[in-house]
């Protein structure tokens, strides 16, 4: 699941560190990007900048995001130390601390018995920045270390930041994912609603004038010339390829509409098929004093964003402007939910990480969380074939058996039931009683079974109950399953690859790509004269059914039941093609079946979590 987050530096630490705790320390296949844009110009930022002849971008959103992620991983990692450090220091001294820091930073690293390979690059990186005349003749008052860092890095390799970026992650041992929306040297103006013209970005920042806000944004490059970002290609293929994209909280001036700004975005969030979300300060922020919720929708909804496309979260203890929305404004987006996402202890500017990652959870799938049943496929959905995903998979297992005794769940799978690999646990950690089991629809969806505990002695449940028998093969004669098995086995099929999937279908598995076109020849031979069908499901199984067999059937058996209630969720991850495709197709004549689409079983992941969330938190109300 490929999450891309638009931030500024520290705007996203919360939500950061909720998708790190909920999601990326319990999963695998979670992507997480960050695209921040670099045209701070304040404090030393600005200095490094103008000691390089403002031929580099500001380092210091890249480092905070950076610093953010070391964090999430090892809190107490000896680099923190060294980007967060500040000094304060004599001109013709600070070159010489700088060095020290990195000796301290080497020494540190060393005890902990990791490689210290990265001294030369640090020390080559503050060479080449006091090497520049400009070094000089600046005040290293309240000074960041790793700015000077950052900025020999960049000048050394090009003058690009990312390239630093990229050399920083690697030394650190982290995911290189801090992305820049553009790697060239632009400054950051704006133009209030008198007409005035801001000329910097630290102005833009604590700008503060509710009478005269910020209506807009230029850029000019290191000669005052006007310009204009372009969303680099990293950028673009992270917005095009995410299946999340979220607009985090920050400073919308100087922080996240430049990003938005940049040529090209909107061409990439027009082509992503991506859920999008903005989740809006809990206060207002310096550069934007006086603007409402609905005053922000309305700057960037249709401007960098199509009507429609945004989901807005909002806060419900945040300060009442920032919850502030118009009919206008509601009537440009998707939809807006307001949410408890802070706790009393919180500071006013800052959401609480698992809230915040709750409802965003709950924002992406408020369409299928509020079912009274809930039917999961398996193979790539629950469970990665092959052992791809294991955390996932296993997550999925015990949210599902989880799940089982918060509300109505079930499988359904075209699979055999013996290739169902559940453990259902109970509330306390034990294994569930056979009077809690779960309901599987299994043969191609044919066949019912409760699956209970662990089956003793290797062994399956037996079918409850066959919902269709008109959709099993026929109990006797030439296309019998034991007849169709004798011909296939005859014809020099090993018995190892044959498979009697309750009578339902004949799997032949596995097959190679090599001999794919002569097994379907060999088994359409077989059934010829037959109303009987034979097609390649998955990667590298045949399968021999009738036409009639279908999930549907397991579906339209549960909407028969009064238990089942009014309202239906299926997940699966081929609803666009293979064997959840009739299903989809049903869910467009019957309104109360929901057909979720996953990629993997990391996005059932996230929707077993926020759905669990949703069920524990219903039941404590």
């Amino acid at each position: 699941m490929k999450i891309v987050i638009l931030t500024g530096g520290t705007g996203s630490i919360a939500l950061q560190q909720g998708l790190h705790e909920a999601l990326e320390t319990q999963l695998d296949g979670i992507d997480v990007s960050i695209i921040v844009n670099a045209y701070d110009n304040g404090l030393s930022t600005g200095e490094v900048r103008r000691v390089m002849d403002g031929r580099i971008l500001g380092p210091s959103d890249v480092r905070k995001n950076q610093a953010t992620r070391l964090k999430l991983k090892n809190p107490s990692d000896p680099w923190l130390a060294f980007l967060e450090c500040r000094f304060t220091s004599e001109t013709h001294e600070t070159r010489k601390l700088c060095e020290s820091k990195v000796a301290t930073l080497l020494a540190e690293i060393g005890t902990r018995g990791r490689p210290t390979n990265c001294g030369d690059m640090l020390l080559d990186s503050i060479a080449t920045f006091f090497a520049a005349p400009l070094a000089a003749n600046i005040r290293y008052h309240n000074f960041s270390l790793a700015n000077i860092v950052y900025a020999g890095l960049a000048a050394a390799n090009g003058n690009s930041l990312r390239a630093a970026a990229r050399l920083m992650a690697e030394a650190m041992a982290i995911p290189d994912n801090v992305l820049l929306n553009d790697d060239r040297s632009l400054f950051l103006g704006a133009m209030t609603r008198s007409g005035r013209r801001l000329t910097d970005e630290g102005e833009i920042v604590v700008w503060g004038r509710a009478d005269d806000p910020i209506v807009d944004i230029f850029f000019v490059d290191a000669e005052g010339r006007d310009a204009r970002p372009e969303l680099c290609f990293e950028g673009w293929k992270a917005i095009v390829e995410a299946d999340l994209i979220i607009l985090s909280s920050g400073t919308q001036w100087s922080s996240l509409i430049p990003t938005y700004a940049s040529k090209g975005f909107d061409t990439a969030i027009r082509d992503s098929s991506a859920k999008i979300l903005l989740v809006m300060n809990r206060t207002p922020d310096h550069d934007s004093p006086g603007q409402t919720a609905a005053d922000i929708i309305d700057v960037v909804v249709p401007r960098f964003f199509d009507p429609g496309r945004l989901h807005v979260l909002l806060d419900e203890n945040a300060d009442p402007q920032m919850r502030e929305m118009t009919e206008s404004a509601r009537a440009k987006i998707a939809t807006v939910l307001e949410a408890d996402l802070s706790k009393p202890s919180d500071p006013p500017h800052k959401h609480d990480p698992g809230k915040l990652v709750q409802a965003i959870g709950y924002a992406c799938f408020q369409d299928y969380v509020d079912s009274d049943f809930f039917l999961f496929d398996y193979d790539d959905t629950l469970c990665g074939r092959g052992n791809e995903y294991p955390l996932s998979s296993r997550f999925n297992v015990e949210g599902l058996t989880r799940l089982n005794l918060l509300t109505r769940v079930g499988v359904c799978t075209g699979n055999t039931i013996k290739a169902l690999n559940l453990r259902l646990i109970t509330d306390g950690g034990s294994e569930a009683t056979p009077s809690n089991p779960l309901l599987i629809f299994a043969d191609g969806g044919a066949n019912e079974y409760a699956y209970g505990t662990r089956q003793i002695n290797g062994e399956h449940p037996e079918v409850v109950q066959c919902i269709s028998p008109n959709a099993l093969l026929p109990e006797s004669g030439r296309f019998s399953a034991a007849a169709i098995i004798a011909a296939l086995f005859r014809a020099g099929i090993p018995e190892s690859r044959i498979e009697n999937r309750g009578n339902a279908v004949i799997a032949i598995r596995p097959v190679s790509p090599d001999e794919k076109r002569a097994v379907i020849s060999l088994a359409r031979s077989i059934v010829r004269d037959s109303d009987l069908q034979v097609e390649q499901v998955g990667r590298t199984t045949v399968e021999i059914r009738r036409r009639t067999l279908s999930k549907v059937l397991a579906l339209q058996n549960l909407c028969k039941r009064p238990t089942t209630g009014l309202r239906i969720t299926y997940v699966g991850d081929e609803l666009h093609s293979g064997n959840d495709s009739d299903i989809r197709r049903l869910s467009t004549e019957d309104p109360r079946i929901r057909c979720l689409h996953v990629g993997s079983p990391a996005q059932t992941a996230f929707f077993i979590y926020t759905l669990t969330g949703r069920l524990q938190s219903d039941a404590l109300h």
